[in-house]
């Protein structure tokens, strides 16, 4: 059985964009991504990264970020916010605390009720009792993983943010494995820099997957590049994308990959039916591979800050919010919303997760 979510709400939930802006004051414009070939076999992660990310420098930030959250089928997810994480056996409606970790939780995936990935800024850790314990496991790069995905039992991938490079930006790895985390190797990026403020992905199997490029936001809008795999991440091809001309938040055709609203994820449930989360814009759908999309709306009457959508049928999802304040900042409540009907209207579930028990 394979994760159904991975959220980082805030690569979940922090995206690579939290990540780099807690460690970076400098931003800077990325260029288009381009197709990339397979990298060597032979590269090792210290070729790749120039110095490791200091816990220390970016764990204050981080620890501000929005959780991650994430669900196996349509009863048991799992929710962490800072080194806490807990979990429902029931759709979301009632959350307890299973355990305290060590380093902020970036990302959460599981395969099974019992078996699932932490990646957290102490690295990535691995729970086979449902959440309730943690063991480190080692994935042989220098960084820090900042999200995880697993298909199965065996096959996975996480994104590791390293040193910084020259320009002010961050080292970033895309790395997969076929044996439940005890080898692992890099794989191919889909973008060429890596859009420092936002690479999204979600994987379906162990060789079908997508990634979302996000470009620097601005006047509610944001350019966005959709990828996708079919060799596990060896190889990728661009579907859609779509600049800001113009700018400005206003309803885009239907039809097309939306260029309102700022990235928060990337979801598929399968091969053809897939979601992005977008604050400013709400949520976006598409029921044949990412060629085609629909804009759903906000799941608020108002644009509230939004988090990540995570979903376990082409109907069943959930999404978190943040009416108290702007998404990501300290002290904000992450209320969680559940539609039945494929994100075209939501119920609010919780209005804040970590006390709905």
């Amino acid at each position: 059985m394979r994760s159904l979510g991975v959220v980082n709400t805030g690569a979940a939930v922090v995206g690579l964009s939290l990540l780099v802006s807690a460690c970076s004051s400098k931003s800077s414009t990325p260029s288009a991504p381009t197709n990339i070939s397979t990298p060597s076999a032979s590269a090792s992660p210290s070729a790749t990264a120039t110095a490791s990310a200091s816990p220390s420098a970016a764990g204050s930030e981080a620890s501000s970020a929005f959780p991650t959250f994430t669900f196996v089928d349509g009863l048991h997810g799992w929710f962490a916010q800072g080194e806490n994480i807990w979990a429902s056996q029931d759709a979301g409606h009632y959350w307890m605390p299973v355990a305290t970790v060590s380093g902020v939780v970036t990302g959460l995936s599981f395969s099974s009720v019992n078996l699932g990935w932490a990646a957290t800024l102490d690295g990535l850790q691995q729970t086979d009792d449902g959440g309730r314990t943690w063991r480190p496991i080692a994935t042989g790069a220098y960084g820090h993983p900042t999200w995880v995905q697993f298909v199965d039992q065996r096959h996975g991938w996480i994104t590791i943010l390293g040193g910084l490079r020259a320009g002010g930006i961050y080292e970033f790895a895309l790395r997969s494995t076929a044996d439940g985390g005890q080898s692992w190797r890099d794989v191919a990026l889909p973008c060429s820099p890596p859009p420092g403020l936002g690479t999204y992905f979600s994987f379906v199997t162990h060789d079908t997957g997508f990634a979302l490029c996000a470009g620097q936001p601005g006047a509610g809008a944001q350019a966005k590049w959709l990828y996708r795999t079919l060799d596990g991440g060896q190889t990728w091809q661009l579907i859609e994308s779509v600049g800001v001309p113009g700018g400005g938040s206003t309803p885009y055709p239907s039809r097309w990959l939306p260029q309102g609203g700022y990235a928060q994820n990337l979801f598929f449930i399968d091969k053809t039916h897939g979601w992005i989360s977008l604050s400013r814009a709400g949520v976006a759908a598409t029921k044949d591979g990412g060629i085609s999309w629909d804009s759903l709306g906000f799941p608020y009457a108002e644009p509230f800050p939004q988090g990540g959508v995570v979903f376990a049928s082409d109907s069943q999802g959930w999404v978190v919010m943040y009416p108290s304040g702007e998404g990501g900042q300290s002290g904000d409540v992450p209320s969680l919303l559940e539609t039945v009907d494929g994100g075209r209207t939501w119920s609010l579930l919780c209005a804040d997760v970590r006390s709905c028990n």
